[in-house]
């Protein structure tokens, strides 16, 4: 459609864009409906839409819904009941699951209130039994003008929805600056709703009182998170003190994360908040205290302190610490954290301490073979820090072990990356920790890592301490070691696969070795000539290509080299996401998209050979869902990867830098900018962006995915403009809005889509 001119009118309701047209075009004119026009139009068109195959659509529902939030919100509750309740049962009997349930519900109980003229402060419980319905009131004066605001508690189809409204006497809606969504509990009370109540009382010495409540996860046996909110009267509404929102869960804020035992709601017992005042200021400040149990059996306690800051109006994060509890498991711990960080010395202290303190006189199965893995761990240490006495003498009391035996052949063989290597054999023999723990345990629940504050333990380190082990040659020559092979043998390690390649096309191999056993490491040697010419040596903390998800191969590089590449996607935590989807792990996220989000993720590692050594030039995460052919460009100048921000992973680009020889990070985009060009990804971003009032980022999304699809008259892509429409207006890009109002209308006059476009414009002449 090509425009010629246009003049902006405004009639009342009517904002609208003339378009001067070709002379056998007609004119048309934008018009925003009243709401209760758009309702009647909208109930015609869901008539409609039941007659069709498709029948009402998610898209459809979900349009509609966001079309009357974004523009009718503070109307809808002056609609008549029966008509609201007409429209809302039409949208949720067919896909009630995607609705704004707080959105229409408040708006039917405001409605409901206002028509039967009810009196608030002498109702204490509301049953209106034709809605589904049930109020539970209660008067709270939040502003401390001597008239009392009303909490109304709402519950809804029996506890399938439940929520809180509050209300002046006037039944005037006083905004609250938190988001919010109800769910079902069987066992919640509907006068709490699903709020755990702390306080309601003046906590900063600010004159005013605060509500200070839990907003919690979802309950049963799912994971649970959730927020301490502090909300109190400023300008006319509630505002939370705490200031979390929506994405943000870190460990600055007063939220929590936590696995959840039976049928509980909002908690299942490990987080709690005390209210002191310990600067001595009037300011009460709070702290919140969580246990964690982790899968060393280690109880650790997490204090954070937030304290009352009037300049910013808000409560900020002013201490934290831990506190671990003296049992075996939490000794275990540390030793296990000082082997890998080398500390073997400390190392010794704990594995020591840890079995003084197991107290376990039973005798399972399990509890001999921790102690003797505990045991096994300590006689490596003491071999690395030169011990070898106590090393033998600890060697000598686990020979009634089954498995001891290949520790003290290793030992014997005066050899550190035997001993190491059957360790690790030992430990894949006996995992008193599944795939499972690996990710992390609280209670009965499986969480990942990154919501655990306590690290985890990381079955890949049980063993060999790949970074800390000196080799015992990291070279050798082939005019008097003989091949790789019979280097490799004398050294005592066991070559399970080899790698050959060229990577600097000099004509000689460069190898990749992956010794015997479940030891993740790999010998990578290389030719180096100073005088003459000798083999180096470098160990790599690197997965066995045998192993499912791991890929290693060459990439061609700017410079003319080639790079050693791998590409590793962890199927593990795929495969837990699939298989204990009732407990709603959270994902590691790739993208804004929640398939995708759940996909799990990976990493690509590029690693450049330079006058004999292995330098690693890139590692970067990658998802599941990522094609290997498309992640460098033709030129393999710049690399399509990922970034990660918290739990989540953002599309980032790295490029090549001549003067380093290394891909470096060019761009973050942020989250709110993230784009996806598949329709299906596409549109559920757009709704999720414009949910969160981005509508410039849903725009953007909206066009990419219009210019990208390949039939321009698909159903996608008329949702897509129709959404285009909304958005346009709502940023008061008049102009824009009118052009895809008709274009989904001319295209199909009377599809579903049509029908609905139709109600934004008037036809004025033709």
């Amino acid at each position: 459609m090509r425009v010629l001119g246009a003049v902006l009118l405004v009639f009342g309701w009517v904002v609208g864009v003339v378009f001067a047209q070709a002379a056998s075009e007609a004119i048309n004119e934008l018009r925003r409906p009243s709401i209760a026009e758009y309702l009647e139009g909208v109930l015609a068109v869901l008539d409609h839409a039941a007659t069709q195959p498709d029948g009402i659509s998610r898209d459809l529902t979900l349009a509609i819904d966001q079309e009357i939030e974004h523009f009718y919100e503070d109307e809808l509750a002056d609609v008549d009941t029966a008509t609201l309740y007409r429209v809302f049962e039409h949208l949720y009997d067919w896909d009630g699951g995607w609705l704004n349930r707080r959105l229409w519900i408040n708006a039917l109980v405001r409605s409901w209130l206002r028509e039967s003229a009810v009196n608030l402060p002498q109702m204490s419980t509301i049953a209106i039994e034709e809605l589904g319905l049930e109020l539970a009131v209660e008067a709270f004066d939040f502003n401390v003008d001597g008239q009392p605001e009303f909490i109304v508690n709402i519950a809804w189809r029996g506890l399938a929805y439940t929520d809180i409204l509050i209300l002046d006497n006037e039944l005037n809606h006083i905004p609250i600056t938190v988001p919010w969504c109800g769910c079902c509990y069987p066992d919640t009370s509907v006068h709490t709703g699903r709020l755990q109540v702390e306080r309601r009382e003046d906590i900063n010495a600010d004159g005013l009182p605060e509500w200070v409540f839990v907003r919690g996860g979802v309950g049963g046996n799912h994971l649970h998170s959730g927020y301490l909110i502090i909300l109190a009267w400023r300008d006319g509404q509630l505002v939370d003190l705490a200031q979390v929102g929506e994405r943000d869960r870190g460990s600055n804020t007063l939220s929590f994360q936590e696995g959840a035992a039976g049928n509980q709601d909002t908690l299942a017992g490990t987080v709690h908040w005390e209210f002191k005042d310990v600067d001595g200021d009037a300011a009460l400040e709070v702290i919140q205290i969580q246990d964690f149990f982790d899968n060393w059996d280690c109880h650790l306690q997490e204090t954070r302190i937030f304290a009352w800051s009037s300049a910013d109006d808000r409560y900020v994060i002013d201490g934290r610490h831990y506190d671990y509890s003296d049992t075996s498991g939490c000794q275990t711990r540390f030793a296990q954290q000082a082997m890998w960080d080398g500390d073997y010395g400390a190392a010794i202290g704990y594995f020591e301490r840890a079995l003084a303190l197991d107290t376990r006189v039973d005798a399972a199965d399990w509890s001999q073979r921790f102690a003797a893995y505990v045991q096994a761990r300590l006689a490596i240490a003491y071999a690395l820090v030169g011990r070898r006495q106590a090393a033998a003498s600890l060697l000598d009391d686990l020979s009634a072990d089954p498995f001891a035996h290949v520790l003290k052949d290793a030992f014997s063989a005066q050899n550190t990356y035997s001993l190491c290597a059957a360790a690790f054999e030992y430990f894949d023999r006996f995992k008193p920790w599944d795939e499972a723990a690996y990710y992390g345990a609280t209670r009965d629940i499986v969480v990942p890592m990154t919501a655990i504050t306590a690290p985890t333990l990381d079955p890949s380190r049980a063993g060999c301490d790949v970074r800390a082990l000196p080799m015992r040659s990291a070279q050798f020559d082939p005019t008097s070691d003989g091949t790789l092979d019979e280097y490799l043998a004398h050294q005592g390690i066991p070559v399970a696969q080899k790698l050959a390649f060229d990577l600097n096309s000099d004509g000689y191999d460069e190898w990749l070795v992956f010794p015997e056993g479940p030891v993740r490491l790999a010998l990578f040697y290389a030719r180096w000539c100073r005088g003459g010419c000798l083999y180096r040596g470098t160990v790599l903390d690197m997965r066995s290509p045998e192993e499912r998800g791991i890929e290693i191969t060459t990439q061609p590089l700017p410079d003319g080299q080639q790079a050693l590449a791998v590409y590793f996607f962890d199927w593990t935590l795929r495969e837990l996401q699939e298989n204990w989807w009732r407990y709603d792990m959270s994902s590691y996220g790739c993208a804004t998209d929640d398939q995708v989000r759940r996909a799990g993720r990976g990493y690509t590692r590029l690693y450049r050979l330079s006058d004999g050594a292995i330098d690693l030039i890139l590692d970067a995460p990658v998802c599941l869902n990522d094609d290997l052919e498309t992640l460098f460009t033709a030129d393999s100048r710049q690399f399509n990867g990922w970034y990660v921000i918290g739990d989540e992973a953002y599309p980032a680009s790295y490029v090549w830098n001549d003067t380093l020889h290394a891909y470096v990070i060019a761009s973050v985009p942020a989250p709110e900018t993230q784009v996806s060009i598949q329709p299906d990804a596409g549109l559920n971003a757009a709704y999720v962006a414009s949910s969160n009032g981005s509508y410039d980022e849903a725009i953007v999304i909206l066009e990419q995915l219009v210019q990208n699809d390949a039939a321009p008259q698909g159903a996608d892509v008329t949702i897509a403009r129709y959404l285009l429409g909304l958005f346009y207006e709502r940023r008061s890009r008049l102009d824009d809005a009118l052009v895809q109002y008709v274009t989904v209308f001319q295209t199909a006059p009377d599809s579903t889509w049509g029908r609905l476009a139709r109600l934004h414009f008037d036809v004025i002449s033709r």
